[in-house]
């Protein structure tokens, strides 16, 4: 079992190299291929109006921003809710008739805007768009997982070896990069024994948090927060659910066709 783990990190053992070559910045260039903003030969889509009440903050910004100078934003936010619930009841039929404008002139401003659209243009669209919802629910998976408190990975070999020896030096990415550099030089020079101590730390770290996984994907199935364990683990569960469904049956059925169970009846 250790040999497995040991070898799931000998995987990424040139992590600390790629790091210091660069690899960020090739990663960030790839990652703007999957841009979700629209292409610039694409026509812009209409703005839906702001609500009524964002309406109305925008015709009051200048006023509160000059009678309140020294209050923070949130505490103009709570001038803007109180000057609102106050309007008189005229005044803000009047905004809402004036809203419910803005709101037909931005339907028919989409309604031009769909029909000016080819149909490459609108599978482009529709890409972004799924592109978008993906990486939306990526954002709330991510929410839960760190409210559920999901445990964390832990750390490869070559980086327990440069956070014990290495620490970071200077500041921002450029001190990053150079603390890196440094460590991978100190790695590379490495005997295959003196890096066994690190592989061995890792592969018992590993251990630790197969079990604190195990322990914490129990608790969520419980809980019934399916999305947020791993794939694999809700196939074992599926299939472990599936197999006792199917012994619930048979036993129900063989209950049936029992002539004692009958004869009792």
């Amino acid at each position: 079992m250790a040999r497995s783990m040991l070898a799931a990190y000998t995987n990424i053992r040139p992590l600390g190299e790629l790091l210091c070559n660069g690899w960020p910045r090739i990663i960030a260039n790839d990652l703007r291929c999957l841009s979700t903003t629209p292409c610039c030969c694409i026509a812009e889509k209409p703005k839906r109006p702001d609500n009524v009440y964002f309406q109305y903050r925008l015709k009051v910004k200048d006023e509160v921003d000059r009678l309140y100078p020294e209050k923070s934003v949130s505490e103009k936010a709570k001038i803007y809710g109180d000057m609102y619930r106050k309007l008189p009841d005229a005044e803000k039929q009047t905004l809402a008739a004036n809203y419910a404008l803005l709101v037909s002139k931005y339907q028919e401003q989409i309604k031009a805007w769909k029909n000016s659209l080819s149909k490459e243009e609108i599978t482009i669209l529709e890409k972004q768009n799924q592109e978008k919802a993906k990486q939306k629910k990526k954002r709330k998976i991510k929410k839960l997982l760190k409210e559920n408190e999901k445990p964390k990975r832990p750390a490869a070999p070559f980086f327990i070896f440069y956070k014990e020896h290495l620490p970071q030096k200077g500041e921002g990415i450029d001190g990053y990069r150079q603390a890196v550099a440094d460590a991978s030089e100190q790695w590379k020079g490495m005997s295959e024994s003196q890096k066994k101590v690190y592989y061995d730390q890792a592969a018992k770290l590993f251990e630790d948090y197969q079990h604190q996984m195990h322990v914490w994907e129990t608790q969520m199935l419980k809980e019934g927060k399916h999305e947020l364990v791993r794939a694999k683990t809700l196939e074992k569960f599926n299939q472990e659910k599936k197999k006792m469904h199917e012994v619930v049956t048979k036993q129900t059925e063989s209950q049936k066709m029992d002539p004692a169970s009958k004869s009792k009846k």
